[in-house]
């Protein structure tokens, strides 16, 4: 069957809905089709790559047939769906959007731990500890060693 299409641009009111097409667009031939269950489906007299329609009280179904000298190469659908459900779709979503919000802001937090954490070991490794190490007989250059021995 045809592939479903995604509008170039949606709105409330109206969408614009691509055919398939390599450009230059003029060397192909579109047929756009308004599909009507249980009928025959309806030609629309528009012969460009784009169709804009507006929202109608029910889903409409359009399709758009691409040939080239004659010979079909893609067929591509949509459903232009009610103001109505459009909105319901759009209350939908958010879910989604909770969950990619709670992944990336856990996802920094983690990041930035992480780097607090290396940073703190590179910052212990290299850097001479308190006066009582030193008097207990270990030497600046003994700590970088154990420091390098603790990383390979």
């Amino acid at each position: 069957g045809p592939a479903g299409g995604k509008p170039i641009s949606e709105s409330l009111t109206s969408v614009k809905m691509p055919c398939i097409f390599i450009p230059p667009e003029n060397r192909f031939q579109y047929v756009w089709k308004m599909l009507i269950p249980d009928q025959q489906s309806l030609i629309l007299p528009n012969d460009s790559a784009i169709l804009e329609v507006h929202r109608d009280t029910h889903p409409v179904a359009f399709e758009c047939d691409t040939s080239e000298d004659e010979d079909l190469i893609a067929t591509v659908k949509y459903t232009v769906y009610t103001t109505a459900e459009l909105e319901t779709r759009r209350l939908k979503k958010p879910s989604t959007d909770i969950v990619l919000v709670f992944v990336l802001i856990t996802g920094v937090i983690v990041c930035v731990g992480v780097i607090f954490a290396i940073i703190f070991i590179i910052l212990n490794c290299y850097t001479p500890s308190s006066e009582v190490q030193f008097n207990q007989g270990m030497e600046w250059d003994d700590e970088v060693q154990a420091c390098e021995e603790l990383h390979s």
